[in-house]
């Protein structure tokens, strides 16, 4: 299966708790495309930078650094959605 095709896959198939769910799709969201790709691919399927890198056609520093830009907007966005609801 193409990597990119399993990224869409799995995006909500490991979350049994549908409050989850909803949080992790509204966070998700605010990522483009190829930085969620790389996030389901790396924390949920568990390929390596240089696999996601080939498979999505980056170098492999770009894939890392992509990947980590996109967890700081992740942790961001749900810091500031915490502090809202508190």
């Amino acid at each position: 299966m193409e990597s990119s095709k399993m990224a869409d896959d799995l995006r909500f198939s490991y979350v049994s708790d549908p409050e989850d769910k909803i949080v992790l799709e509204i966070a998700l969201d605010i990522l483009t495309e190829e930085e969620r790709k790389i996030v389901l691919l790396y924390a949920v399927t568990g390929l390596k930078h240089k696999e996601i890198a080939e498979s999505l056609e980056l170098t492999l520093s770009t894939a890392p650094s992509k990947y980590h830009r996109a967890l700081k907007k992740l942790r961001n966005h749900l810091t500031e959605r915490r502090e809202r609801h508190a």
